[in-house]
């Protein structure tokens, strides 16, 4: 393990490794696109053989980039950045309940020094610090540049199911997510400044790409299911929204399909994960495999970390 220092020399680098536990991505919080990008570059600063947090400190000139390169009023901003970092609450699930807390414990300023102390709350060890398991990992690059909260919120929850490929959110559960509040009710709105937006800036500025078509209900949409790929590795087609549409209505019936089969079984059969881990098998999405779907799709290394 590497020792313990008092303090950390943060630096701000694009090829810095963020890792979080997918609990945390899952957690419910609302912040600006100048605090993600904060605690981003905060947790790419954590070394994966770390075993506590350590004072991370900055020049104030490095987080001129986190405030979108303005240096007008830099340190009345990097006041009110760290300020909102430490009102800032997040809830995270937990097998026995729930846990709230900050992202921060603290922010200190070094007069003279140009220099600002920022801490994570040590309650967040178990999701950034000696993760083995279900946990995601993207370079800093990929949200460093993003101007939209949404963007970067959906970067991550769709980032956590790449190798999947897909993933699907009922719509009160992705506005849940995306702590969307009052705000955008109709869905031509939503779709139109979070999703549309979102598409279009992940797809130039990060390694991630996704497509999305909308299952209804009677004639309200009910689910998004989304298609997502590496644009690095798998350049999309001018047909990729079609296939996307093609794709997701498959799912579908192979998942009611899988749902008329528990329905009769009530999920008896002797049906194992191993035969049946091919996403084009109907038993494939049975609820008896949703904890293997999540575990298969929630293990993500970068290579050569």
């Amino acid at each position: 393990m590497r020792k313990s220092r008092e303090v950390v020399r943060g630096r701000v680098c694009e090829d810095l490794v963020v890792t979080k536990a997918n609990n945390l991505i899952e957690a419910s919080y609302r912040m600006n696109v100048s605090e993600q990008r904060c605690v981003a570059m905060l947790a790419a600063q954590v070394h994966p053989d770390d075993e506590d947090f350590k004072p991370y400190v900055f020049r104030i000139s490095e987080i001129q980039e986190l405030l979108d390169g303005e240096n007008r009023n830099l340190y009345t901003r990097t006041k009110e950045l760290c300020r909102g970092l430490l009102a800032r609450t997040l809830q995270l699930r937990k097998p026995d309940g729930w846990l709230m807390v900050n992202w921060l414990s603290s922010a200190e300023y070094k007069a003279g020094q140009g220099e600002i102390e920022l801490c994570f709350d040590p309650k967040l060890k178990p999701y950034l610090l000696q993760l083995g398991e279900r946990f995601t990992s993207y370079q800093l690059r990929n949200v460093i540049k993003l101007r939209s909260r949404y963007s970067v919120r959906l970067y991550e929850l769709l980032k956590q199911y790449q190798q999947l490929g897909k993933r699907s959110f009922g719509l009160g559960e992705l506005r849940t997510v995306l702590q969307m509040g009052n705000e955008l009710p109709k869905w031509n709105d939503f779709r139109r400044k979070v999703l549309e937006p979102a598409r279009l800036e992940l797809a130039k500025k990060t390694d991630l790409g996704f497509a999305y078509v909308v299952r209804k209900n009677a004639r309200s949409v009910a689910f998004v299911d989304f298609e997502i790929w590496n644009i690095e590795h798998d350049k999309p087609s001018t047909k990729r929204n079609d296939a996307a549409g093609a794709n997701a209505n498959k799912t579908s019936l192979l998942r009611t399909k899988a749902q008329q089969c528990w329905d009769q079984n009530n999920g008896s059969c002797g049906a194992k994960w191993t035969d049946h881990q091919k996403a084009t098998d109907a038993c494939h999405w049975c609820r008896k495999f949703e904890k293997s779907r999540l575990e298969a799709a929630g293990q993500i290394r970068l290579p050569g970390t």
